[in-house]
């Protein structure tokens, strides 16, 4: 027999909080970031589960227009409430096809976390952002984050570059071509990849390596023409008679 404390969690996670996000009125409703933490507080892992497969279903939303409130709240939880929102949010996140409002969302929250405290928040983001092909904004936001992110941000280029080559090659060439802070950045995160690295490869690349390392450096053919040496004539061998 099912022990009753048990059913009524369940029956509360799974049916009368999906009700209520989607059919309460806003002003009859707790604020988002407080219901969603007493909802994974009390909700066992089975729980989470169903509930993120009815996500990736559709069957209703938690995060709404609120990714960013709720994630930099969750940075206060405790390690299991923040296990489950990451969990909710990557279904959800899923169902809405990678929207651009939560890789906003991403960005805000990356850019606010303690890596050394906040470990549950940063394998989150990881885990979601090696599913996208970066845009700029996203790419200068891993691309300057601190040392002490390391080795976050070269994983997920690494990554990116595998995945996506094509469509980070150019970015990354603009920004050593950009402003100088950016081409630190760059630069940076860039020494920090294995030597085999995709990305180290790509012949665009390395020129622009090379350009921003030796400014108005030509190639070797142009910078130092060679000179024309001439050589010796030889000398014609004497004919007897």
């Amino acid at each position: 027999v099912p022990y009753a404390g048990n059913v009524a969690v369940a029956t509360t996670c799974l049916g009368v909080v999906p009700y209520l996000l989607e059919h309460a009125p806003v002003a009859c409703m707790p604020r988002l970031d407080a219901l969603i933490r007493s909802l994974v507080s009390v909700a066992p892992p089975a729980v989470v589960a169903k509930l993120s497969m009815r996500l990736l279903l559709s069957e209703f939303s938690i995060f709404k227009d609120q990714t960013a409130t709720v994630l930099l709240s969750s940075l206060h939880w405790n390690s299991w409430e923040q296990w489950g929102v990451w969990e909710l949010l990557s279904a959800e996140w899923q169902a809405k096809h990678h929207d651009k409002a939560t890789v906003a969302a991403l960005r805000k929250v990356l850019a606010c976390l303690d890596p050394q405290t906040h470990g549950e928040a940063l394998s989150g983001i990881l885990r979601l952002l090696l599913q996208i092909c970066p845009d700029m904004a996203l790419l200068q936001c891993v691309l300057k984050l601190s040392d002490a992110f390391d080795p976050f941000p070269s994983s997920v280029l690494a990554i990116w570059s595998d995945k996506w080559l094509s469509s980070v090659q150019p970015l990354v060439v603009g920004l050593l071509h950009d402003t100088k802070d950016a081409a630190v950045d760059v630069r940076r995160q860039l020494s920090k990849l294995p030597a085999n690295a995709l990305l180290l490869q790509e012949p665009y690349v390395r020129a622009a390596l090379l350009a921003e390392s030796i400014p108005g450096q030509l190639s070797g053919s142009a910078s130092c023409p060679e000179t024309a040496i001439d050589e010796p004539l030889m000398k014609k061998p004497k004919v007897d008679g």
